[in-house]
C-alpha cells in the first residue's frame, strides 16, 4: 500500500479537516481505478497564471529514500494537481504501483517502492507513467484546462490518441522508460568515523527540524514541525498515528543531515511503520520537507 493511500486510511478525518483533502485506498487495476470516488487532489489547484503549453513533456528519474526505497520523481508541464500513476514493471508483469501521484508546480514524486520488505536492487528498471483525463482521475479544475478526455491537449511524445480509428478518441498520458536504480545507501563504516560530523551534530539537526516553522505552498504553518506531528496524533485520538521508533538523523555532508521521524500508522486495524523525511543544514538552519508525510506534518493551518 502506498504512503498516500495508507495516510488516507489512517488519517482521513484529520487530513479532511486540516487541509481539505481525502486520500483513498490505491486501486487494484488500471487504467480506470474503480474504487476511486473522485476526490480532490491533495495538492494545490492549478495556478491562475497557468496556460496550457503547445506540447506536454515529461521526464523521470529514480532516487533512493532514506530507508533505501526507490522513489520515481520527475518534471512535467501538466498543470498542478494533475493526478498520474507510476508503476514498476517486472518483465511483462506489474510490480509496485502508486496511483496517487500529483503534479505540484511542475514536479512529481512517487511513494518509496520496495520488494516487500527488501529494497529494490540497483540496476535498470522499466517504469510506466500514465494517466487519463476524466472525472475519475482528475479534478474539475484540471479538466477545465486539459479538456474532457484530454480534448485540449495536442498529441506529443507522451500524449497519445488512445484509438486512432475513433474520431472522438480520448487522449491519454503514456510514458515508458528504463531508469537506473541507484546503489543502496550504506551505513557509515567505522573506519570513516573520523571524517564524519560529531555525534552531537545529529542531535542538533533533529532539534532544528523539530522547532522549524515552515512555509508550505506559500502558507506559513501555525505550528512547528514537532507540534504539527503531535497535533495529528492528538486529533486522531492517538489511535491512527502515534510515535514509532522516533527521531533520527544521518549526515549527508559537512553541514547537512537527513532527519527522519519513524511513526506508526494504523491501517485497517494493523500497525505499520512509516517515515517522514526532512533535509536540514545545521549552519544556515534551512529545513526542507522531502516526502509527503513530512509535508503533511510541516503545515497546520491557522484557523
Amino acid at each position: 500500500m502506498t504512503p498516500a493511500a495508507k495516510l488516507g486510511v489512517g488519517l482521513a478525518v484529520t487530513l479532511f479537516v486540516l487541509i481539505s483533502i481525502r486520500i483513498l485506498t490505491p486501486e487494484a487495476s488500471i487504467p480506470s481505478p474503480s474504487v476511486d470516488s473522485g476526490s480532490s487532489p491533495p495538492s494545490p489547484k492549478p495556478e491562475s497564471s497557468y496556460r496550457l503549453p503547445d506540447q506536454i513533456t515529461l521526464t523521470a528519474s529514480a532516487i533512493r529514500s532514506a530507508g533505501n526505497g526507490t522513489v520515481i520523481e520527475g518534471t512535467t508541464n501538466l498543470p498542478t494537481g494533475t493526478r498520474i500513476g507510476v508503476e514498476l514493471m517486472k518483465g511483462e508483469m506489474l510490480g509496485p504501483q502508486d496511483f496517487k501521484v500529483y503534479v505540484d508546480s511542475g514536479k512529481f514524486s512517487s511513494a518509496a517502492f520496495t520488494n516487500g520488505t527488501s529494497p529494490i536492487p540497483p540496476g535498470r528498471q522499466k517504469v510506466h507513467i500514465f494517466t487519463r483525463f476524466n472525472a475519475v482521475w482528475q479534478s474539475e479544475s484540471v479538466l477545465k484546462l486539459v479538456g474532457k478526455d484530454g480534448a485540449n491537449l495536442k498529441p506529443s511524445e507522451v500524449i497519445l490518441i488512445e484509438d486512432r480509428q475513433l474520431l472522438d478518441s480520448d487522449k491519454i498520458l503514456e510514458y515508458s522508460t528504463e531508469l537506473i536504480i541507484p546503489p543502496l545507501i550504506s551505513a557509515p563504516r567505522k573506519s570513516d568515523a573520523v571524517s564524519q560530523p560529531p555525534a552531537t551534530g545529529n542531535d542538533k539537526a533533529i532539534e532544528i527540524v523539530k522547532k522549524a516553522v515552515l512555509v508550505v505552498d506559500g502558507r506559513r504553518s501555525a505550528m512547528n514541525v514537532e507540534a504539527g506531528f503531535n497535533y495529528f496524533h492528538e486529533y486522531a485520538g492517538g489511535n491512527s498515528v502515534h510515535m514509532g521508533n522516533g527521531w533520527s538523523a544521518t549526515p549527508t555532508g559537512n553541514d547537512t543531515y537527513n532527519v527522519v521521524l519513524d511513526f506508526i500508522n494504523v491501517v485497517a486495524g494493523k500497525e505499520e511503520h512509516d517515515t517522514a523525511l526532512w533535509e536540514v543544514n545545521v549552519v544556515t538552519k534551512e529545513v526542507l520537507y522531502r516526502n509527503k508525510y513530512a509535508k503533511y506534518f510541516s503545515f497546520i493551518p491557522d484557523y
